[in-house]
Order: C-alpha cells, then structure tokens, then sequence
C-alpha cells in the first residue's frame, strides 16, 4: 500500500522471487528529504509521499513522470514536465541520492522535460520521496515549488544483477511506439568495505503523428563506487553520461522542416557519509555538464551550461526540555552558460554568463514531547547578482491518537532569475525564428519567491491510510514578459522585455487513502483540487496556464489465487484547464482545454525464480487526448510487455 509510514506491496516484484509467494513487506519509515535528519513520513514536517522500488518496477517506467504522475498535488505538462500545486516545472528540483538534475538552462523555448530522463532505470531505484510545497530553506532557490529525491538502493552482500526489455505497440499506427533495454548491477569487490553499481539503458521512440510526439534516442551509462572504511563511514563516486536525440519533422507553409536537437549530460559526484564526533555529517560535491547541439541550425547553435555543486550539513542531538535533532549546513554553487545571441543583430555573437551562489541554514526538529514535534529553521542566500535573502520556515506535528497527526505550517521558496533573464544585452528568439520577435534580459529583475501554508491530517495504521491537506501558496515577483515596442528587435521585429509583474495565488486541497481490503487485495488514490488565480498584472484574474482545477486516481492491486500473478487496474482523470497569452494588440487571447479520463490495466507474472513477465494496456478505453482539445497529447490504446531477469 503506498502509505505514509508503511507500504505493502502486491505487485510481484524481481527482489522478492522465490518459490515461495510474495508476502506484504513494510518500507523502512525514514524519509531523508523533507528535514534535515531522516523522519518518519507521518511526522515528517512537509507535505510528503513514498513511490517504492517495487511499484514502479511493476509498470512501464522510461522516465520519472510515469513514477509520480498519480501522487496527490503533482501535475505533468505536455512537454514532460513535473509541477507542484500549479506552479511551474522550473520551481521543481530533481536530486537523485542528493545529487542535484539541472540542465534546463542549456534548453531555450522548451524541451525542459528532458531532466525527468535522467534518472536510473527501476530496477536500481529503492524509493522516491516527493515533496509538495517550498522547500528552499533546506534545498535551496530551486525548491521553490517542490522536490522530487530518487534514493538509489545500497550495495548488498552479494553481486546481483537485472535486465530488463520491454516495449509498446500503439494500435493506431499514427502513434509513438518505444522500445528499452535496461541493466543493473551491484556486488561487492572487497567484502563490507569497496563495492560497485553499473546501471544503463537504451530507449528508442518513433515519431507520433497522433500522439504528436518527436522519434527519440536515449543512451545513459553509470556506475557507483561506493569505500565504507568502518560501519559509521562511507564515501562515493558516482560518474553518469545520457546522449539524447530528439527530431521533429513538421509542416512550415508547403514545406516539410527537420528540426534535430542533441542533448549530453556529463554528471560527477563524490559522496561522504559518517560520524565526526558527535556530528553526522554528510557532504557531496558534484559537477554537471549539459549541452545542447541544433545541427539543423543555420548557424550550428551550441549550448553549454555547467555547474558545480558543494553541499555540507551536519546533526547532533541535544537534550534540552526535549530531544532536539539540530541541522547546520550550507552550499556553494558555480553556474557558467555559453550560448549564441541569436536575437541581437549579429546572431553569430557568442555569450557567456557566470553566477556565483552560496547559502547556509540551520533547522531544528524538537521533540518538545511525545504528542508534538515542532521544526523550525531559515536559510541565507547571497548570490552575487541580487545579494541576501532569509527563507524561513515553520511545521508542527501533533499526534491526535497512535495512529492520527495533526499537521501544518509555513514555508518559503526564492529564486533567483535565470542567466539570460537578466543580461540587458542577451536577446532571445522568441514567435518562431523567421519573425524576428526577441525577449531582452534585465537586470532589474527581483527574485521570485513564494510561502506556503498548509494544514492537515494523516492518519497510517496497518491496514488503512489517509491524509487531507489544506494550503495556500502566495507567489510573488512572477517574471514575465511585456511588449515594449512594436518593430524595436534588432532583427526588426517586435521587442519583449523580462519583468517582475504578476502575483499569483494557488489555494487547494489534496486527499490521498488507501485500505487494504483483504492481505491479498488493496485499494487506494488521490484527489487534488486548486483554486489558481493571478492576482495582478494583464492576466488578473485568469487561472495559471494549463493548471487543471481537478486530478484524480484510482487504484486496485490483487495479488491472484494464481502463484506468482498479480493484477492491477488504475484510472486517472485530468480537469479542464486554460492558457492565457497577450495578443499583439494587448488584448488577453483565452484557450480553453477539455478534461479527459483514461483506464490502464496490467499483470505481473513471476515465471520463476529468475524472470518476470510484466504486461498492461494503457489507455484502455482509447481516448483521444491532443495538444488542441487537451493541451496535452497521450497515445491511444496502448499495449506494453516487459520482461526482468534477474541473476
């Protein structure tokens, strides 16, 4: 059951093989995310949920939006996007074992789904811990709206591994068909002390005409070394590269235009882990390196952004009128971007833009008795473009009964505006190449910021959970874009400038439950409504674009009669939504989108100790979903097989 502190699983999954049947299994309750110090996910001080390892194996997963897309308050976007309670994909942070995902500034006017391809393949994920609201006070600016953590399993006893293959067959030949292979492998070299993980894929997707989708290609390798010294210490290197290739073939007037984009992602991380007196300390240093190629490109557009990363913090306990978890940490991050100017008059003209960020915090988790824990802290930012910023934060939990929690509080987000946002003399291309319309940075530009309120109740015991969240998001210093002169771009065409205009606010709730019916069955789903309203600027009073007011999930486990087969059913319903733009004469142009329901079906069938077969047909009831009516696009009835083997 995807609950809060435990988790029964149904599905047949490739660690629990053996002759014998599956048995319901209970997740570890630490959830390492939303505070400081691990914390029980029914006290944790935020709005949180658990995707286990085992679930995901048992669907298709190519990305991590099929991992989340049905968890309360989380909505993915037609470009494969994650957003948190309305805001935008660019206020979601990616980590996968702590280790920040951020390349959407070397991707301009789209294709910013690509960081959810960057994520290890099922069979090397333990859990994904998810996070709903502002978490800058712990995570930094680019928590604004959320955060999603893929925590990778450790190295066991044991060398293992897995190969997964698997694929899908649209029935409407118009569609996109995908096909992957994947492997993990882990074992020790020197027993309890040095050990390796290697882990890979390839995906291939065919253009979709119907699903108005691009043909694909993704080859991702990575590998994990992991020192444990002595049972308090460990330290880690991890090295990855992802190769993607998008290529779109579209219509412009008679003729047929081939757009070809080449994505690399170089990532390099190294990890420690352990005590240091009476400290726990954690530190990690990674560097990311992104690139995007445009070979289609008249003037071969290359772009190139890196960063890197240090993070450090470091917790204690103190007794002192209760049990006091106290966190003190802090980060330095290097951003360095190269791209053309392509909006200026000499497109040729190369640009480069650097930002240096660092920040500390410090949080507090008291246990001021065994009813109430309150959690506390604040975090300073200074970057070198727009100076200091405090974000605090505030949560409380209250145990109503063992089994019942009462829970609420406040959180801040800041974020700091992108590189090219706010260089007066960088002009970006925007209404097609061929118009000559360009957006020009500015350097006055505010950060953007945003608090979150929320209260609720949760409620986990063995067999039921249930939570019902209440909040209000008050997001302010909104960059947007105006019109500024008509013909004044330097290619002579309209002129738009990045300004702080708009405040907006998202008010909603989200319920999530599940019941286990008998050991053998379980039921469960989400529901989440928001309310979002801009509150000022030419979109006054209109709904955030593509913001559905309603989402919905049902789902059904069975684990058979028949050894080693389980089942599953799961609906989803997605709300109407709209999309507001300004027309060149000023006027507010409204888009409506349609709501739309699909019915997906699967089994996973254990064959022995050593192979499972893993089947579905998504979009049973195949449903029509398009970028016109839906804002969106999905495939229609869609078959999927899947085949592990493990060793």
């Amino acid at each position: 059951m995807r609950g809060l502190l435990s988790t029964t699983l149904i599905t047949v999954a490739p660690q629990v093989l053996g002759a014998q049947e599956t048995e319901a299994f209970e997740l570890d309750p630490i959830f390492v995310s939303a505070a400081g110090v691990g914390v029980d996910p029914v006290t944790a001080p935020a709005s949180v949920s658990v995707v286990t390892g085992e679930e995901i194996e048992g669907k298709r997963f190519t990305d991590l939006t099929d991992a989340v897309t049905a968890e309360p308050g989380v909505f993915v976007d037609n470009n494969d996007n994650i957003t948190f309670r309305g805001l935008r994909p660019e206020d979601t942070l990616i980590l996968v074992d702590g280790l920040r995902v951020n390349t959407r500034q070397s991707r301009t006017n789209g294709s910013g789904g690509l960081d959810q391809l960057y994520v290890p393949p099922a069979a090397a994920i333990e859990r994904i811990e998810i996070i709903r609201g502002p978490m800058s006070s712990l995570h930094g600016s680019e928590a604004l709206g959320g955060v999603v953590n893929i925590i990778t399993k450790p190295v066991g006893d044991a060398w293992t591994g897995s190969v997964t293959i698997e694929g899908t067959s649209p029935v409407a030949a118009a569609d996109s068909a995908e096909r992957q292979g994947s492997y993990f492998l882990s074992g020790p070299i020197v027993k309890d002390r040095l050990g390796l993980q290697i882990w890979g894929r390839r995906l291939t997707r065919e253009e979709g005409v119907g699903a108005e989708t691009s043909e694909r290609d993704v080859t991702d390798t990575n590998a994990k070394l992991s020192w444990t010294p002595n049972a308090n210490q460990e330290v880690f290197l991890t090295v990855g590269e992802t190769k993607t290739t998008n290529e779109t073939n579209g219509l412009r007037g008679s003729r047929v235009i081939s757009t070809l984009r080449d994505d690399e992602r170089r990532a390099l991380g190294l990890g420690y882990t352990g005590s240091v007196g009476i400290w726990d300390v954690k530190a990690l240093l990674s560097r990311e390196e992104s690139k995007r190629e445009t070979p289609t490109s008249s003037v071969g557009r290359v772009i190139e952004f890196d960063t890197t990363t240090f993070d450090v913090k470091a917790s204690r306990e103190l007794d002192l009128y209760g049990l006091h978890q106290f966190t003190l940490g802090g980060q330095y991050q290097q951003a360095d971007l190269t791209d053309l100017n392509l909006g200026s008059a000499t497109t040729t003209e190369h640009f480069t833009f650097s930002n240096a960020q660092w920040s500390v915090f410090a949080e507090d988790l008291w246990e001021v008795h065994d009813q109430l824990n309150l959690t506390f802290g604040a975090r300073y930012t200074d970057d070198e473009r727009f100076g200091g910023k405090v974000t605090p934060r505030l949560y409380a939990t209250y145990a109503l009964s063992p089994d019942l929690y009462l829970a609420g509080g406040i959180s801040t987000g800041y974020k700091t505006p992108e590189l090219r946002d706010a260089n007066e003399n960088y002009y970006l291309p925007t209404n097609g190449s061929r118009s000559g319309d360009a957006i020009q940075g500015n350097p006055d530009l505010l950060p953007e910021e945003s608090t979150n309120y929320e209260i609720g109740l949760r409620f986990d015991n063995s067999r039921t959970y249930a939570t019902a969240t209440l909040f209000q998001i008050d997001f302010t210093n909104k960059i947007d874009n105006e019109l500024v002169t008509v013909g004044g771009a330097p290619q002579g065409g309209d002129l738009y400038r990045y300004i702080n205009v708009d405040k907006v606010r998202n008010r909603g709730l989200e319920l999530s439950a599940g019941y286990e019916i008998t050991p053998e069955m379980e039921i469960s789903g989400s529901y989440t409504y928001i309310h979002s309203e801009q509150l000022s600027g030419i979109f006054a009073g209109y709904a955030l674009n593509r913001t559905p007011e309603h989402q919905a999930s049902l789902r059904l486990d069975w684990k058979t009669n028949v050894t080693n087969l389980a089942v599953w059913g799961e609906a989803n319903y997605v709300g109407s939504a709209t999309s507001v733009s300004e027309t060149r004469t000023g006027a507010v142009g409204v888009t409506e989108y349609k709501d739309y329901t699909t019915l997906d079906v699967g089994l996973n069938y254990a064959v022995n100790d050593n192979l499972v077969v893993n089947a579905a047909v998504y979009n049973l009831g195949d449903t029509e979903i398009n970028s016109t009516d839906h804002g969106t696009t999905q495939n229609g009835r869609t078959f999927w097989v899947g085949l592990t083997t493990q060793f």
